[in-house]
């Protein structure tokens, strides 16, 4: 080195107060930086590590273009500076499980409102699901990430007994459950092929089933491997479920259904079940606040905010249409149809339990809402779900936002979300306190960065408001 370039270099040595300056150039498009925050790093084996404090993180082009220490990175001239002193960095949330069809499109803004910047949606109309997930992703409308499932399989034996028991019930027919969450009729085994390549021709990104008995399930898992689909769905009638996730499930859907699975097993056989579940990679959708919302709150609280048109009970309720609003009643009414009460407090006691067995066991764990069930919300119940999980089934909160976004992201194979480092697609949420102190924290949020752009408080106020218009309009 020559002297002019020793003293070059000396020279920027003093001014940076001899720490080495991480210098980001700036691309064409405007940078994004937040400074002095303190980014939650969700793949930290412990909540200590997982504090990564006084650090920027810069974005540009929809992708975080840098993370690193606050002090020794100097922002691109014309960057867009989002002070972060105080607050706390983390992933965009998943929400594991949804049906927007079922409770139209107002749920778009205000998943976003509340942080969610990606869904996986379990069972709607495909053609309406793959056009929202098209504007969202040219960004013509605002939204969260779609994955959808499109029309969801369905064994007829099951599915011809139900539709026969509400068809003799005039009082249901102001609400059809097969039109906004379409079923694909499995008559028997055989009918798997053809199936799942409907699904897929349809353009969805997983294959989702509901009640399946052990051959059927089977048939649809080979095909399902064959084309390349994941697959996911309730835990298989008369099935074990650790057998049913080594048979390719990407994911088991409700606490509820393998804990019926399991019925009267041992312990020692629950959780060896569980075992066999982590070591195939299978996680579990538990969605616990849909049992508590449904099972577990008298159905007059429900009923009330549905009647409510002042929305003085609940004032979430202007988010619901027309639409979501028969869709909780049509639920609520359903009940009607059932046989002699079985324990449902006991039942989720033994959910409980078993969620405490998977855990132990190192079944991951996603955050799912399970929405257009009454008292659930977009966006709203997944904070709600992952304060259950940390409340009532003792999960750390770093656990539970795992599972609303490093999880969830493995899970649908995106290895470009669910964690906030280089490369990687510029989906966060700014909170004012640490969720890792207290997991309600989530909710408190100051901005959500969504691909790239940032929204204010201001900005996520109006997309409330947008989704309030919405869901008057339809």
């Amino acid at each position: 080195m020559n002297m002019l370039r020793l003293l070059a270099a000396l020279s920027m040595l003093f001014m940076t107060g001899c720490v080495a300056t991480n210098v980001v150039p700036s691309s064409g498009a405007q940078t994004l930086a937040v400074t002095n925050v303190t980014v939650i790093d969700v793949t930290a084996s412990t909540p200590e590590a997982a504090r990564l404090t006084d650090q920027t993180v810069l974005v540009s082009g929809g992708r975080i273009t840098f993370v690193g220490n606050g002090r020794s990175t100097r922002v691109p001239r014309g960057a867009h500076t989002v002070d972060g002193r105080g607050r706390f960095l983390v992933p965009g949330l998943w929400d594991s499980h949804t049906h927007l069809t079922m409770f139209g499109e107002a749920a778009l803004p205000l998943f976003v409102s509340q942080g969610v910047t990606s869904v996986r949606d379990m069972g709607g109309i495909p053609a309406k699901l793959s056009a929202w997930q098209k504007a969202v992703d040219s960004g013509e409308r605002v939204g969260p990430r779609i994955f959808h499932a499109g029309a969801l399989i369905e064994g007829a034996w099951w599915l011809d007994r139900v539709v026969g028991a509400i068809k003799k019930v005039p009082e249901l027919a102001y609400f059809s459950f097969t039109d906004v969450s379409p079923r694909v009729r499995l008559a028997s085994s055989t009918d798997a092929s053809a199936a799942v390549s409907q699904i897929k021709a349809s353009g969805a990104d997983l294959v989702k089933f509901r009640n399946l008995r052990p051959a059927e399930f089977r048939a649809v898992a080979a095909e399902a491997a064959r084309l390349g689909m994941l697959l996911a769905g309730h835990s298989p009638r008369g099935m074990p479920p650790g057998e049913a996730a080594e048979a390719g499930m990407a994911s088991i859907e409700h606490m509820e259904t393998v804990t019926l699975a399991l019925g009267d097993t041992p312990e020692a056989e629950r959780t060896r079940q569980f075992q066999r579940m982590a070591k195939a990679g299978t996680p579990i959708t538990a969605s616990m606040t849909t049992d508590v919302a449904y099972r577990q709150t008298p159905d007059a609280r429900a009923y009330a905010i549905i009647d409510d048109n002042r929305n003085m009970i609940d004032p979430r309720r202007r988010y619901l249409s027309p639409l979501a609003l028969s869709a909780w009643r049509f639920g609520l009414d359903i009940k009607k149809l059932e046989g002699p009460g079985e324990d449902h407090a006991a039942l989720h006691r033994r959910q409980i339990a078993d969620l405490r067995l998977a855990r132990a066991a190192g079944v991951r764990i996603l955050i799912g809402t399970d929405i257009t069930v009454s008292l659930l919300f977009p966006g709203y119940s997944v904070h709600e779900e992952m304060a259950y999980l940390v409340n009532k089934a003792g999960f750390t909160p770093l656990e539970a936002l795992r599972g609303a976004t490093l999880y969830a992201a493995d899970t649908m194979r995106d290895p470009n979300s669910g964690r906030i480092s280089t490369g990687q697609r510029a989906d966060m949420v700014l909170l004012s306190a640490d969720p890792l102190a207290r997991i309600e924290a989530t909710s408190q949020i100051e901005a959500v960065i969504l691909n790239g752009r940032h929204l204010s408080r201001s900005s996520l106020a109006a997309l409330q408001e947008e989704s309030a218009a919405l869901a008057a309009r339809n």
